[in-house]
């Protein structure tokens, strides 16, 4: 990990075993992780916005180590007067590290808001109740669906 982050590894393992490879493990491990975790994300919510700042900050931070290790690798690989696959790999690390920012500002942001949301009650859906009616054979319900509706049916 650490001659990763230093840029001593060669610029094909940086590139393609610890960004690609490593990158694509981790990505799946963090989807299962977190889908096993948000199974019971209706009844528990606070472990839903856990899991999700957990999987962003996870993201965001193996991002960082393995787009370090490999602009450093590809520093070092053009030094040694080879340019072409050097600025290859920053472009492509570029454009990672622009859609990471993007990701992070349009889909984990706003994820987290709108689950901080549900989780305070959404104001503009007002209260509900429950009411039965017809000498127990029905069941009236009115008012706004939000967390834990189901749960309290």
């Amino acid at each position: 990990m650490v001659r990763h982050w230093r840029g001593e590894l060669s610029l094909a393992r940086s590139y393609w075993i610890n960004y690609l490879v490593l990158g694509a493990c981790a990505g799946l491990s963090f989807g299962a992780l977190g889908a096993a975790i948000n199974i019971r994300g209706v009844e528990q919510p606070v472990c839903w916005l856990i899991s999700l700042g957990l999987t962003w900050s996870a993201i965001t931070l193996f991002t960082i180590w393995s787009a370090t290790g490999v602009w450093r690798a590809a520093t070092a690989y053009r030094r040694a007067g080879k340019r072409f696959w050097g600025v290859a790999a920053k472009v492509t690390i570029a454009l990672g590290a622009a859609n990471l920012v993007y990701s992070l500002l349009f889909v984990a942001i706003p994820q987290g808001l709108g689950i901080c949301e549900i989780l305070a009650g959404d104001a503009r859906l007002g209260s509900h109740q429950f009411k039965v009616v017809n000498n127990g054979s029905m069941l009236d319900f009115s008012g706004g669906i939000s967390f834990g509706t189901a749960k309290e049916f």
